[in-house]
């Protein structure tokens, strides 16, 4: 499923293909960013990988 911003959603069963045609299941790509979720923590409401996925785009933003 294409997104408004041009990026790609991943649907359950449809199959990943990097640009070499290779499956990206079997052949996933490098971490952009390492991220740590303690065990539990979807107990706390807390997000680790999306505070950091924030925390990178607000990095991106130019500062008037």
């Amino acid at each position: 499923m294409t997104l408004v911003d041009g990026t790609v959603m991943r649907m359950p069963g449809t199959r990943i293909t990097g640009v070499d045609g290779k499956d990206m299941e079997q052949h996933p790509r490098p971490v952009d960013v390492e991220v740590s979720r303690p065990i539990g923590e979807s107990y706390t409401g807390k997000d680790s990988q999306l505070d950091a996925a924030v925390k990178e785009l607000l990095a991106d933003i130019p500062k008037k």
